[in-house]
């Protein structure tokens, strides 16, 4: 933790025997990403979160598949809320 009460967490891809590639679908690859979560300084409770990556895509797809699947990236976080 940061001395503010911030998390960083950093992330990027990796190969695994069991989830081998699959040529019926494109894998993109983080080189490097990650969060930063920082609580807003008026509520415990609530925080701002960044998403950052260097992400490339890994094979052809449209210009407008991949900034619209790059615009979503952050809601990935929106699912964390189910579990919590």
């Amino acid at each position: 933790f940061e001395e503010d009460g911030g998390l960083i967490i950093s992330i990027r891809s990796i190969e695994h025997v069991e989830v081998p590639e699959c040529s019926e679908y494109v894998r993109a690859k983080i080189s490097e990403g990650g969060y930063i979560i920082r609580p807003k300084a008026e509520s415990s409770h609530v925080f701002t979160i960044t998403w950052t990556g260097c992400v490339d895509p890994s094979g052809w797809l449209p210009t407008r598949i991949t900034n619209l699947a790059a615009s979503k990236q952050g809601m990935t976080l929106a699912k964390v809320k189910s579990f919590l």
